[in-house]
C-alpha cells in the first residue's frame, strides 16, 4: 500500500471515529422514519402487519396522520411506501447485519441512568435494536467514505500531499457533513455515491488525456 493510500485511510479512521462517538442516533424526520420501515420490510421480506393486497395504499401505516391515502394501490407489500427503493436498500445490509450478529440486542433497554434525558432514553427503547444499530452506523460509514473519496479528488487535481490533508479535514469537519452524518437522510449516501462518480470521471479524463497526448507526440514525430 502507497503512502496515498495510507493516509486516506487513517483519514477515513479518524472520521469515522469521530462521527461515531458525536452521532447519538436520534431519527428527527418523517422521512427516515418511512425509509427505515420499508428497509426493515425488505430485509425481513414481511410487509406491515396492517398490509391488505389489493386495499392499500402508501401512507396505510400511518393512519393517524393519513386516514384516507390517496394514490396507487400496491401491488407489493413490501414496496408500499413513499420512501425511494434506493435509499431502503442502502439501509438494509445495516438492519441485516444486527438481525443476524445481533451486535444491539432487544434486551438492552436504557434508563436515565444510562443517557440523562429522559426523551432520548424513551425514543431510544422505542425502536428496535435493528433500527438502532442502523441508525448509529449508516450516517458516520457514509460520511467517512465520502471524505476518504474526497481526499482522493483533491489529489486528481495535483494538490500537494499536505494541502489534501488539510482540505479533506476541513470538507469533514468544518462542513455540513459531520452535522448530516448524524442522520440516515439520503443526502449521506448521495454525496458518497456523487463523489465516487465524479472520482471515476476524473480516472478515465487523466487517463484518456494522458492517451491522447502520448498519440499526438507519437504523431508528430
Amino acid at each position: 500500500m502507497n503512502t496515498e493510500r495510507k493516509i486516506a485511510l487513517t483519514l477515513f479512521c479518524i472520521v469515522f471515529v469521530i462521527f461515531v462517538f458525536s452521532n447519538d442516533g436520534h431519527r428527527t424526520t418523517f422521512d427516515e422514519e418511512v425509509t427505515l420501515r420499508q428497509a426493515t420490510w425488505l430485509v425481513t421480506l414481511t410487509p406491515h402487519p396492517d398490509f391488505k393486497l389489493g386495499e392499500s395504499r402508501e401512507y396505510f401505516d400511518y393512519p393517524e396522520l393519513f386516514p384516507n391515502p390517496d394514490g396507487f394501490i400496491c401491488n407489493i407489500g413490501i414496496l408500499c411506501s413513499p420512501a425511494t427503493i434506493g435509499h431502503s436498500i442502502v439501509e438494509a445490509p445495516f438492519i441485516f447485519v444486527n438481525e443476524n450478529l445481533n451486535i444491539i440486542s432487544e434486551d438492552d433497554i436504557w434508563d436515565t441512568n444510562d443517557f440523562d434525558d429522559q426523551h432520548y432514553v424513551w425514543w431510544r427503547n422505542s425502536l428496535t435494536s435493528n433500527a438502532v444499530f442502523m441508525e448509529l452506523f449508516i450516517g458516520p460509514l457514509f460520511s467517512a467514505l465520502s471524505v476518504f473519496l474526497f481526499f482522493f479528488v483533491t489529489r486528481s487535481f495535483d494538490i500537494t500531499l499536505k494541502n489534501s490533508i488539510i482540505v479533506t479535514l476541513l470538507y469533514g469537519l468544518s462542513t455540513i457533513t459531520w452535522a448530516y452524518s448524524q442522520t440516515s437522510l439520503s443526502s449521506v449516501p448521495m454525496i458518497t455515491f456523487i463523489l465516487l462518480g465524479f472520482l471515476f470521471f476524473r480516472k478515465y479524463y487523466i487517463k484518456f488525456d494522458n492517451q491522447c497526448m502520448c498519440s499526438w507526440i507519437c504523431f508528430s514525430h
